[in-house]
């Protein structure tokens, strides 16, 4: 494809997608998808803005990633300039103080109301340098996406309010339970480390991390004698304990986002098992969602693991046996495994011995 032919089948792809039904979020990255595969970019990237605050609100990155470090110069120089640029390493171009990266690329960005709204970014580590004309290309195309870039700006500033609401959430149960503090946030850590190395995609990621933060939150509506007893809780009061699955998806039902669905399905059935006996809907195997299980292992790992108010933490070796054991019931064995792989590899180690 020319130069001369470009524009005009460029602005028609990205036209036909923005028309398509969908998220937000499907629409940019299908958007930002053509920009990289008609420059011929190894990177491409959309930073969006809300205000004059540099940082962004969200970024997207092809391929899959949330983090480019290398195209933060490219970001900030277009968002702060407010005009499109083309860098060329090999004519030394340099932008104010920010030290560019050592590959070409160019960033433009997306503005509305007098203000960017959008940075896009596209950069090649191989193959021809882009020039203006590629600039004058990107240019011509980047309002189109306006109107989509303005509703995904207003819909992650939405998320972000919520997700201040749900972080003075956590904190309120942590100062209600001072067991649970930092709880949370390990089982999030323990689901990425899980995430990352099944290979689950940044968006999945994010999701994951979410209901793992939000977990426990019901726990908040449980009596502080149920919640910090010091002994084992009696019939009634693991009743009581077991509702709180279901206040939490009722806390967070007011935020009323379908960008918190998935994570509302972890706060609801991060206590449901394999064969079917856990709660509160008895789901059996494949009804569990897969990011659901990874969280139900993770949360099952730190529990057994920390200091809780009815006994000491377990040594990681009495933790990996048990959740080998209940692997098939209650924990999904593949992931336990590539938990273990993780936090604990002796135990593999032990088990394919034991098989060999």
């Amino acid at each position: 494809m020319t130069r001369t032919q470009a524009p005009e089948r460029l602005l028609d792809a990205i036209a036909s997608q923005i028309a398509q039904p969908g998220d937000y979020l499907s629409r940019l990255r299908n958007c930002l998808s053509l920009l990289q595969g008609h420059f011929g970019a190894q990177r491409a990237a959309i930073r969006l803005y809300n205000g004059h605050q540099a940082a962004g609100i969200f970024t997207l990155v092809l391929p899959e990633n949330r983090f480019a470090p290398e195209l933060e110069a490219l970001f900030q120089t277009a968002f702060m300039r407010q005009i499109p640029l083309v860098h060329r390493p090999d004519r030394q171009t340099r932008y104010g103080i920010l030290s560019m990266p050592d590959f070409p690329a160019m960033a433009a960005p997306v503005m509305a109301h007098g203000q960017p709204i959008a940075v896009v970014v596209l950069a090649k580590h191989q193959g021809l340098n882009l020039d203006l004309a590629d600039l004058a290309a990107l240019d011509q195309v980047l309002p189109l996406l306006s109107a989509v870039i303005e509703e995904a700006v207003m819909q992650r500033s939405m998320i972000a309010g919520y997700l201040k609401t749900i972080e003075a959430l956590a904190l309120a149960l942590e100062a209600k339970d001072p067991y649970t503090r930092g709880h949370s946030n390990m089982v999030a850590a323990y689901s990425l480390a899980i995430a990352e190395r099944i290979g689950l995609n940044d968006e999945e990621q994010e999701i994951l991390a979410l209901g793992a933060i939000m977990h426990d939150l019901g726990k908040i509506g449980i009596p502080d004698h149920v919640l910090t007893k010091p002994g084992a809780l009696t019939t009634e009061e693991f009743d009581l304990m077991k509702k709180h699955p279901e206040i939490g998806e009722q806390i967070l039902k007011p935020l009323d986002h379908n960008y918190l669905d998935r994570p509302r399905q972890i706060v609801r059935s991060h206590h449901e098992r394999l064969d079917g006996r856990g709660y509160p809907d008895g789901l059996i195997a494949a009804e569990i969602p897969l990011l659901v299980r990874i969280v139900s292992i993770a949360d099952a790992w730190d529990a057994m693991t920390s200091d809780r108010p009815y006994r000491a933490a377990l040594a990681y070796e009495v933790a990996a046996r048990e959740l080998l054991r209940r692997s098939g019931d209650m924990w999904d064995p593949d992931l336990v495994r590539e938990h273990l792989a993780i936090v604990f590899p002796e135990a593999l180690v032990s088990l394919d011995r034991a098989a060999a």
